[in-house]
């Protein structure tokens, strides 16, 4: 018996060493072994489930969660183990059930309140997420992101300087963090003319698998229906070419558009949302890359586009000056630019303290006529549901003239 446990021992070493040196999949079989001897090892479920988690198997890696909470249901460390991988998958209210049992005793765990302050935020229970955010900074101020997650909370709850004094903290012990960089300057009023692109990059990709659900069917969003109505009244019999859709996420402009397409081309920063989109087979070709890095492509290059499309897309980028001169550049005479911004009552853009930028219909009007594009559309349109109602934008239909 002591010399069984002895290699169990041992071969859990060995499969923590693969996990630390970033093998997963070299980890997944040793940890397998040890539960075929011994099936209700709750740390040999919790490690599994974890190295099944970061291999890309989110289904396995929950069901191994599950046992290791099974096996002790009183243990902090395996609750958060599933409630993380839950949360990751934008399960939040399965999330904070399979924590809350345990709330009492989260205190000493900041990893775990971390956590359940995540679960909380994505049910937009702010209040609550940012009690348990400032637990965990409290508890470890060290904790990845702590300081960033506390930041958004007391933004949304508008407790504006709370919120620059946390987001402060998290850019002081991340210098590089991007997002937390991005979320202060949306607080600061310095108003840049671009996001970090790492931060956008970042954002999607973790967002990329409950996207579609949590846009659509949570917030009623519409823009690449409202888009396509406003191109057939524009062009109601005409087969466009060659289109583009600039920021295509997952790909709901491409089904919007495809009866009406000869070839598409997405284009996105994140791969997760490329991945998204490849699965859908509606893009003709693909390219993971910022806007303008695939603008200035020999892709873009090859061939005018007689449709560009951008639905939601201007949020992340800001100032939109070399986008409209580029695109003069890349699309052919008479082509439609459909696309949707976040309004303002200012003259050009201005980064709002949800981190998202916001358009003025003038600043549009003006670029249009500075690089050869007649607006043939414009419409005031609800872009999606907010927690106070709604956020409202324009949706635009441009023709290239030149």
């Amino acid at each position: 018996m002591a010399q069984q446990a002895k290699q169990q021992a041992e071969i859990m070493d060995a499969a923590n060493a693969h996990q630390r040196a970033g093998r997963p999949d070299l980890a997944i079989p040793l940890y397998r072994s040890i539960l075929a001897a011994d099936p209700r090892n709750a740390e040999a479920h919790k490690m599994l489930a974890i190295a099944l988690f970061q291999n890309g198997d989110a289904d396995a890696a929950e069901q191994s969660a599950r046992r290791a909470a099974a096996a002790k249901p009183n243990a902090v460390d395996g609750a958060n183990i599933l409630a993380s991988i839950l949360g990751q998958r934008g399960r939040y209210e399965e999330s904070v059930q399979a924590l809350r049992p345990l709330e009492a005793r989260l205190a000493p765990f900041p990893g775990a309140c971390l956590t359940y302050g995540l679960a909380l935020r994505g049910l937009r229970d702010y209040a609550a997420a940012a009690i348990w955010f400032a637990k965990a900074a409290e508890s470890d101020p060290a904790l990845p992101d702590v300081y960033l997650n506390l930041g958004f909370v007391l933004a949304e709850l508008g407790n504006r300087d709370e919120a620059i004094a946390a987001l402060r903290h998290a850019v002081e012990r991340a210098p590089t963090s991007a997002a937390a960089r991005h979320m202060l300057a949306s607080l600061d009023n310095s108003n840049p003319p671009a996001p970090p692109i790492d931060y956008v990059r970042s954002l999607f990709d973790e967002y990329a698998p409950r996207f579609e659900r949590e846009l659509t069917v949570d917030l009623g969003y519409r823009v690449p229906e409202i888009l396509r109505q406003m191109i057939d009244a524009a062009r109601p019999s005409v087969k466009f070419l060659r289109a583009l859709d600039l920021g295509c996420g997952t790909g709901l402009s491409g089904i919007a558009v495809k009866d009406r397409v000869t070839e598409i081309v997405g284009v996105d920063v994140a791969k997760a949302m490329i991945a998204e989109a490849r699965a859908k087979k509606i893009y003709t070709a693909l390219f993971g890359l910022e806007i303008a890095a695939y603008l200035a492509s020999n892709d873009a290059q090859r061939k005018p586009f007689d449709l560009v499309l951008a639905a939601d897309v201007f949020i992340y980028v800001g100032k939109l000056d070399d986008i409209f001169a580029t695109l003069a550049q890349r699309m052919a005479p008479n082509g439609l630019f459909a696309f949707s911004v976040e309004g303002h009552d200012g003259a050009g853009f201005v980064l709002y303290e949800s981190g998202r930028y916001a358009h003025g219909v003038a600043y549009i009007e003006r670029l249009a006529a500075e690089h050869g594009f007649a607006v043939v559309a414009q419409e005031a349109i609800a872009i999606r549901k907010a927690k106070d109602g709604q956020v409202n934008g324009f949706a635009f239909v441009l023709e290239r003239t030149g």
